[in-house]
């Protein structure tokens, strides 16, 4: 068993969650696993429980840990890292990194568009769009929900195609319709769940922290192609950006 050194600069409590961490790391305790309560951790390790509280803590706000109340502690699963640097679809996103995705169709169908989507899209207010809802689901569990709305004109009947879904919505303009983004401006935003449709589709608490997404899609010649909003469960996602320097 590691021990914590007393005689060491590091404090105990940051030698403690170094140990938890690696135990989390080299699977010892693998998502979902419960851990050992404050009180084990505690004596095994001969530290306060302020020190263990602290250690815990840490973890907890890194993602590594959850609370149940009334059950214990427990070992989160992975959260998803959302790499911004290229445009993909979920399913593209998803399958790169190894991923089992489910997609579960809400609403796919044609709509005339309203005064956001129409500003979004360069469209008239009631200009038909394809508007696709689907709830995302990775390794079983609901990570994201997501509606992508498309011009009619540039996609005819693309809400219609079966493919649509459950498959990558790119893939699908690509094959049935030569179009495919190129390029995309996102915007994030970190809101608080209220919404009870949310709450209930992603499986999260009330009031839980969620990632808000806005993309706006563009074919290679500009033209707007996707307006979608999406909402990341917090939990499950960490992002990751790439940044250079400008040499002058």
């Amino acid at each position: 068993m590691e021990e914590i050194r007393r005689d060491a600069p590091v404090p105990l409590y940051y030698q403690l969650y170094d140990i938890l961490l690696r135990r989390i790391t080299d699977g010892t305790y693998a998502p979902g696993d419960q851990i050992p309560t404050e009180l084990e951790l505690s004596r095994r390790y001969q530290v306060s429980r302020v020190t263990v509280k602290q250690a815990i803590q840490r973890l907890a706000t890194e993602g590594h840990l959850y609370r149940v109340q009334g059950k214990g502690t427990f070992v989160a699963k992975p959260r998803i890292p959302r790499w911004l640097k290229q445009v993909q679809s979920f399913i593209e996103e998803m399958s790169a990194k190894g991923m089992v995705v489910e997609t579960v169709a809400l609403d796919v169908g044609l709509h005339p568009c309203d005064r956001q989507v129409a500003e979004a899209l360069k469209l008239e207010v009631g200009e038909p769009v394809n508007r696709i809802k689907r709830l995302r689901k990775v390794d079983g569990d609901p990570v994201a929900l997501q509606t992508s709305y498309v011009p009619d004109r540039l996609c005819p009947g693309l809400a219609q195609l079966p493919e649509i879904r459950s498959g990558s919505l790119y893939a699908a303009m690509e094959r049935n319709y030569g179009r495919r983004p190129v390029h995309a401006y996102e915007t994030y935003e970190v809101k608080v769940a209220t919404d009870p449709e949310r709450v209930k589709l992603l499986d999260i608490e009330p009031g839980a922290p969620y990632l808000a997404v806005t993309r706006i899609s563009h074919l290679e010649n500009g033209t707007p192609v996707e307006w979608a909003t999406s909402s990341l469960r917090g939990d499950r996602y960490k992002l990751e950006v790439e940044l250079g320097a400008e040499l002058s």
